[in-house]
């Protein structure tokens, strides 16, 4: 006879407190070091940048007020200073450059406009003052998706203080329109140009299944 076993429940692993304890760890080894910030050891700063980036990236910033937000961005900035610290060389042993080679047929940067970028300004040079620009155009999609959030952390305290986002400013300035999206009491979806005012209901489409048959 056969006996059933229930099955003990996997419990998912908390993946940006994990991350957020090896920076915090890596933080405070740091500072017990007592030395200036670019005379840390080598291997210490890459793994307050992986840990730091990779716990950016898993930290949703829904909700969060406004000192929160502030922390988060402060937060970023030390990550992009301890960038500054190294060279295009040891950046890439964090975060290789996604090996993507058609950029020339899509007119994007890709594997070779990377590595075009760092000869053109020295593999063994530190990244320095231009880690915004260096950022920008190095292809990782763990570096892009850091990016993504910094700009996006700027944008919202932009917003508390109340001024336009990045990305809302931009567009004004290039005559692009932008739009925001409202909900009404019945849950019905409502899209509002920012530039004209027009508002218009959200249309989503019928599922195939619905379709008429002829």
């Amino acid at each position: 006879m056969f006996k059933v076993i229930e099955s003990i429940p996997k419990i998912k692993p908390d993946i940006y407190r994990l991350y957020l304890n090896a920076y915090i760890r890596c933080v405070d080894r740091i500072i017990e070091s007592d030395v200036r910030f670019d005379e840390v050891e080598l291997i210490e700063r890459q793994r307050l940048v992986f840990y730091g980036v990779n716990m950016i990236n898993r930290q949703s910033q829904e909700g969060m007020s406004c000192d929160d937000l502030d922390l988060r961005f402060r937060t970023m900035d030390f990550i992009q200073a301890a960038f500054s610290s190294l060279t295009p060389n040891e950046f890439e042993t964090i975060f290789p450059i996604d090996k993507e080679f058609d950029g020339n047929r899509y007119e994007r940067k890709d594997y070779f406009y990377t590595k075009k970028m760092i000869e053109s300004r020295g593999s063994d040079q530190k990244i320095g003052h231009t880690v915004e620009e260096f950022l920008w155009d190095y292809q990782n999609v763990t570096v892009t998706m850091f990016v993504v959030h910094l700009m996006s952390t700027v944008s919202e305290l932009r917003r508390r203080q109340g001024q336009k986002g990045i990305m809302e400013e931009f567009c004004e300035e290039n005559g692009i329109d932008t739009y925001s999206m409202y909900k009404n009491e019945n849950g019905k979806q409502y899209l509002q140009n920012n530039t004209t005012g027009e508002v218009a209901a959200v249309k989503k489409p019928k599922p195939r299944y619905l379709n008429v048959v002829k």
